[in-house]
């Protein structure tokens, strides 16, 4: 059964930059405890990692921040994170991704500490494009893929079928990669 954001706290680490995810039943910090889906992605993560590089890894996580946006654009700080991962993606300097991280760093804190509780869909957006900006692209996918299914469940009024299908949809772009596809397109809205 997929876990819901009731089940997690969100603390938003300052000296790292990003939120960290808790565990309440078993106070692990989600990247360390099992997956709260029955499809683990990050094996799967890791392996496209080192067949395919950094680079697909860091456009997946953009992917997974993505679908959080459809059908419509994505709110004016998302729009700056996106640019900065995306640039980043097309060879800029990591500073790059500090200074997008930075200028989004008031707003991340509110959405970690005051909406990811209420279940605000936009919160989610938020910290799904900035964790596109995580310098570590393995965080940055665990961490937009986290994100995005709680978009999915803040979206769906805490469907397990939506949160699953979220899943899925990670694992599948992810075993896409693999199979020569090339599943990570970026929405209309959003300059090339």
């Amino acid at each position: 059964m997929p876990k819901h954001v009731s089940d997690y706290y969100y603390i938003f680490d300052g000296r790292s930059g990003r939120p960290v995810i808790v565990d309440r039943s078993s106070g692990v910090q989600a990247r360390e405890a099992p997956s709260d889906a029955a499809l683990d992605c990050m094996p799967v993560a890791e392996y496209v990692l080192h067949q395919q590089g950094e680079a697909v890894i860091r456009a997946f996580a953009c992917w997974c921040a993505q679908q959080t946006w459809a059908p419509s654009p994505p709110p004016e700080p998302c729009q700056l994170l996106w640019d900065a991962a995306r640039d980043v993606a097309a060879g800029a300097s990591l500073q790059r991704l500090r200074a997008a991280r930075t200028k989004s760093d008031e707003a991340a804190v509110l959405a970690a500490a005051v909406g990811m509780p209420r279940r605000r869909r936009r919160a989610a957006q938020l910290l799904a494009a900035r964790s596109c900006t995580e310098p570590d692209v393995l965080a940055a996918a665990h961490d937009a893929m986290h994100m995005s299914a709680r978009w999915a469940e803040f979206a769906h009024e805490a469907s397990d079928v939506a949160i699953r299908a979220m899943h899925e949809q990670h694992l599948n772009a992810l075993l896409d990669t693999l199979n020569g596809a090339a599943p990570f397109q970026q929405p209309a809205f959003l300059p090339a």
